[in-house]
């Protein structure tokens, strides 16, 4: 905080030269002793524009206050004030950081579709061609491939090639709801529509109008809303729960699963019909052990991403945990690379990682037997924290969603992911 107007205090004078002496390494013509609150703000933004400084002055004038905003002053605090008022700034300032952070990361994760989506494997690479031409279209495609090859990376890629591109992506995980949540999720519902809905709300299907949904593991969707959903793509339009007016809709319709649909048909748990509808085009991902020639790329983009969510500057690996890495056969595919990486930078303790620092470690997380000697607590909680960081992943790490299928509250879910100790990247969204 910057004060003016009156003077500056020594011990306030003395801090100011540390943290930007020291911390900058520059020196001034003017010291810091002869400058008035306003000279030390225009010097503090013109090392770092983003600063945010609060001007507190004994003495106020609307000149000096003009003058505090223009040099880019956050706000003006008068000293004979309520200092309510000064812990509000703090808060709002501490807000906006709090959203800076959090756009960085939506970008970081926009941004992400673009690195995941470059190949040096000539099958992979027909497949994204496949998708860029799909993308001119509004055609129904369903992406098929095994669990954790990136199919919602490939649907959002295909979003954003689109001529939809400036309206919404509207994913939603089938397998992650219960049967009576899904509808609700997809349909929305009028106020009063049943116990709880106190407002109106609208559904994913409307909410993705003159966008792109995306149906994850429709596989899993029960068979009473197949039903339901395949007279929703015929006719463009939804009816949400709890009214008789329809609503006509329109998005561009991706779909996605891990499933064998054609044994599912034959099992009776697919319709035949809805399968037709919403696989007009169909790409399938290959898994990532047929394309290990991604995967020097695919580890330094993750090393950089978990390095800067974990705050760690790990860099590098040497030739031989590389070599261990591509011997993996990584039955997860992308997303269990992610996580092993994950684990390699929260053990890291030197920017570059050896195959020696981390032999103590399983980061492959075999299914071994455990140590006969683990008390039943210790097993309790150990199968607690994996289940629970399992559902955290397969829901997106949505709180809400995954305090509902672990049936407690999602201040119980909090304070296990705090007692298990889950690192905070899994629980970003819903906190």
């Amino acid at each position: 905080m910057c004060h003016g107007d009156g003077g500056i205090e020594t011990s306030a004078k003395t801090v100011a030269n540390c943290i930007l002496g020291q911390a900058r390494g520059w020196q001034t013509k003017r010291p810091l002793a002869t400058m008035d609150g306003l000279g030390i703000l225009d010097h503090i933004k013109s090392l770092n524009r983003n600063t945010r400084c609060i001007v507190i002055t004994a003495y106020a004038s609307v000149e000096n206050a003009v003058a505090a905003m223009k040099k880019g002053a956050f706000t003006y605090f008068i000293k004979s004030n309520d200092p309510q008022e000064l812990i509000i700034s703090l808060k709002h300032i501490e807000k906006m950081k709090s959203l800076r952070e959090e756009n960085e990361l939506l970008r970081g994760e926009i941004g992400s579709n673009h690195c995941l989506m470059q190949t040096n494997n000539d099958e992979f690479q027909k497949t994204i061609e496949y998708a860029e031409k799909v993308a001119k279209t509004d055609t129904n495609v369903i992406i098929l491939g095994e669990s954790g090859v990136g199919k919602e990376v490939l649907a959002r890629y295909i979003h954003k090639c689109s001529n939809r591109n400036n309206g919404i992506f509207m994913p939603i995980n089938c397998h992650s709801l219960s049967d009576s949540l899904l509808e609700a999720e997809l349909y929305g519902h009028e106020k009063g529509a049943f116990t709880g809905a106190i407002s109106q709300r609208k559904g994913r299907f409307e909410a993705a109008d003159g966008g792109t949904l995306f149906l994850d593991e429709i596989g899993d969707i029960p068979i009473t809303t197949q039903s339901k959903i395949l007279r929703n793509i015929e006719r463009k339009e939804i009816v949400r729960i709890g009214s008789n007016s329809p609503i006509k809709i329109n998005f561009r319709l991706i779909c996605a699963t891990n499933r064998d649909l054609n044994k599912e048909i034959e099992n009776g748990r697919f319709r035949e019909d809805l399968y037709y509808r919403i696989s007009t085009i169909i790409i399938e991902i290959p898994p990532l052990r047929s394309r290990k020639e991604d995967l020097s790329m695919l580890v330094d983009y993750f090393l950089m991403k978990a390095g800067k969510e974990l705050k760690k500057n790990v860099t590098s690996m040497d030739t031989e945990l590389m070599d261990v890495l591509y011997q993996y056969d990584y039955p997860g595919n992308v997303r269990e690379l992610k996580n092993i990486i994950e684990r390699i930078v929260v053990i890291a303790e030197k920017d570059k990682i050896a195959l020696s620092d981390i032999k103590q470690y399983d980061i492959f997380k075999k299914s071994e037997p455990l140590p006969v000697r683990m008390s039943l607590r210790e097993v309790r909680i150990q199968a607690e924290r994996n289940h629970i960081i399992r559902a955290l992943e397969s829901s997106e790490n949505d709180l809400e969603t995954v305090a509902k299928n672990l049936k407690i509250t999602p201040r119980q879910l909090y304070n296990k992911i705090n007692e298990y100790g889950i690192p905070r990247h899994y629980h970003r969204k819903g906190k």
